[in-house]
């Protein structure tokens, strides 16, 4: 074979093995989807609803009378289920009045007390005598019955009620929808479309003793979670930006109560849409506590354990991602073969894995992470040697010589040369196997060794069975 078509099974080699080296992405198909989950220091107990949970809950019926941002009173009427009865009648606490956070899948987050949400009214014509209490509800169905622009605005208003059908079914549930303080309060632009989850209180904190947390690899004793080759593996924290540099083992990670936090949040796994609940180490914790960070600090850098690039984020974002070591209420493992690997639990590609909040329509699945590289914001994150110190001669002037009884003479390139050489320069990542077969990734630019040895003279129609020999500057 010619030299272009080695170099194309070769490529094609390294894909292979790619793909047999460490993608494992299997999860359980029958995974049960969490529609919404209730959560938060103001009730006793976490309620999870699943997409068949609703069954177990009331179907009601209710009218509301609403004003949008541009002043349009309408009355709506919705089907769905009264949300303290989602909550549950004995679960909410009532130490306090409350703050409820409300998240939606889009990531539009808004805030009530329990008192507002329960001193709601409905004004049935829109004049105050009409004025009812109502209760909020998560509706499944929702039917305009009046629509009174501003200019036609003229309370008491007339209306006609009609039932609802399946044809009324919101392409918005679960949706929350509340009552009104007065006639003109604003109250549909605050209702919630597709909510995922409800905060009442605080966030839960992790288990204060550190032991308890079935998150934890710690926690259990012995296989197949609490194992040396598990709880001694790092997340190496590095780069120019930072003064050294830490490896931190999982186990010290599991340890530090402090920077703990569980997070709810989105998943694409084999085309399932799933609420996964994480629990990890807030990453602004780590770069607070564990490193020093140069004042010159840029962008940092997710990479997972083939060094291969995750995501880059700005340094100021980085207390919205977790480095999560468990899933579901279990420990996370590496593959999905390991004897702790929990199909219903999707605790498989650890054992840290990079955790952010993610919408419904855009989620994906997270990635495994071993190392977060801190650049500088200054650095010129170029490859050709233009600048100090990298501009010295011992670097630009370096050569390699083409030659042998194939070529029509001997041909030297410096650096300075192949840099120069912009019509065949390549920029691309490889894969890369070390001795003991870990893969890693790392981006390179250069140019395309075939285009180098055309340019040198090389006649393109050389006898296919010509050896190419490659000597290092050691004689290797």
């Amino acid at each position: 074979m010619n030299i272009s078509k080695q170099k194309l099974v070769i490529f094609i080699l390294i894909i292979a093995m790619i793909f047999s080296n460490g993608f494992h992405f299997a999860v359980d198909a029958n995974a049960t989807t969490v529609e919404l989950l209730i959560t938060g220091t103001g009730v006793y107990q976490e309620v999870s609803i699943s997409t068949l949970g609703w069954a177990n809950y009331t179907l009601r019926e209710r009218t509301y009378s609403t004003n949008n941002s541009l002043n349009f009173h309408k009355i709506i009427k919705a089907k769905g289920y009264d949300l303290f009865e989602l909550i549950g009648e004995n679960n909410l606490k009532t130490d306090i009045d409350y703050m409820v956070k409300f998240t939606c899948a889009d990531g539009f987050e808004f805030t009530k007390t329990i008192s507002e949400l329960k001193n709601a009214y409905y004004y049935g014509n829109f004049i105050e005598p009409s004025k009812v209490q109502v209760s909020p509800m998560i509706a499944k169905y929702s039917a305009v019955l009046a629509d009174f622009p501003p200019n036609s605005f003229s309370p008491p208003v007339q209306w006609t009620d009609r039932s609802l059908t399946e044809s009324d079914l919101d392409k918005d549930f679960p949706k929350l929808v509340f009552g009104q303080t007065g006639i003109d309060d604003m109250n549909m632009s605050k209702w919630g479309k597709e909510v995922v989850k409800i905060t009442i209180g605080d966030n839960l904190p992790v288990d204060s003793d550190g032991s308890d947390s079935p998150f934890k690899h710690i926690s259990y004793e012995g296989a197949p979670y609490n194992v040396d080759a598990i709880t001694s593996a790092t997340l190496t924290i590095e780069g120019p930006a930072v003064e050294g540099y830490r490896a931190i083992s999982l186990r010290q990670i599991e340890e530090d109560l402090t920077g703990q936090e569980q997070i709810t949040v989105y998943e694409d796994l084999k085309g399932q849409i799933l609420l996964n609940t994480y629990e990890g180490i807030n990453v602004k914790h780590l770069i607070d506590n564990y490193v020093k960070v140069r004042e010159n600090d840029g962008v940092m850098v997710f990479k997972n354990n083939s060094r291969q690039t995750i995501l880059s984020i700005p340094m100021a974002d980085a207390s919205k991602y977790t480095i999560a070591y468990g899933v579901n209420d279990v420990p996370l493992v590496y593959l999905d073969s390991d004897v702790g690997y929990n199909a219903s639990k999707n605790n498989n590609n650890g054992c840290f894995k990079l955790v952010y909040e993610q919408s419904r329509a855009t989620a994906k699945a997270f990635s495994n992470v071993a190392y977060i590289y801190i650049e500088e914001k200054d650095a010129k994150n170029i490859f050709e040697h233009t600048y100090a110190p990298y501009d010295n001669p011992k670097y630009v002037d370096y050569e390699i010589i083409i030659h042998g009884n194939k070529m029509a003479e001997e041909v030297r390139y410096k650096v300075s040369d192949i840099e120069s050489m912009t019509n065949i320069h390549d920029e691309s990542e490889y894969s890369l196997s070390n001795s003991e077969y870990f893969w890693y990734y790392n981006r390179y630019k250069g140019v395309k060794l075939w285009d180098l040895l055309l340019k040198a003279g090389l006649d393109p129609n050389i006898d296919e069975s010509t050896t190419v020999q490659f000597i290092a500057a050691d004689n290797y």
